[in-house]
């Protein structure tokens, strides 16, 4: 909440934002990590500048506002489904699809925290502690845990990167 609160002040408040970034702009450079203060804090502003100036766009244009919420909505949802049909496909039918549906986002919320690409193996703890309390078949529990982490990453990424070996240019 207080990143959408933070991004909607980015969004929409000139002066604030400007103070803010000339704020961690002079810690930054303090600290000796920007070189010129001059050109990052420019740099800076404009890139906000675009944000402000895209925000206040996407606000004036509610259809397309209201249509891109609603596809996050549906895609989330369909993502957060996925554990839903392994379970079933695995013959699972003993675990709710609202406790499903929450552990999956839950599971993906706290892969967010996770900082390595994919949150390769934080994923799959999270997930087996979430699971292993409605699965004592530890084997079936393990086939649902590959099947969904093959589903939800490995398969996109294969799929993404065979789209970029073999997209026109």
């Amino acid at each position: 909440l207080l990143v959408l609160v933070f991004l909607l002040i980015i969004g929409f408040t000139k002066k604030i934002n400007y103070k803010v970034i000339s704020f961690f702009v002079k810690i930054f450079a303090k600290l000796r990590f920007i070189k010129d203060y001059d050109t990052t804090l420019d740099n800076w502003k404009k890139r906000c500048e675009t944000y402000r100036n895209n925000t206040i766009w996407l606000f004036n244009n509610k259809k397309i506002l209201i249509f891109g919420v609603i596809l996050y909505l549906i895609s989330t949802s369909i993502y957060y489904f996925i554990s839903f049909f392994v379970f079933l496909s695995l013959g699972v039918n003993d675990i709710s699809i609202t406790t499903i549906y929450i552990l999956s986002a839950l599971i993906f919320i706290a892969g967010c925290f996770i900082p390595i690409p994919g949150a390769s193996g934080g994923m799959e703890y999270v997930y087996l502690e979430y699971f292993s309390p409605f699965l004592s078949n530890q084997a079936v529990l393990y086939s649902t845990l590959i099947i969904w982490r093959f589903i939800t990453f490995y398969l996109p990424t294969f799929v993404g990167g065979l789209y970029f070996c073999f997209r026109k240019k």
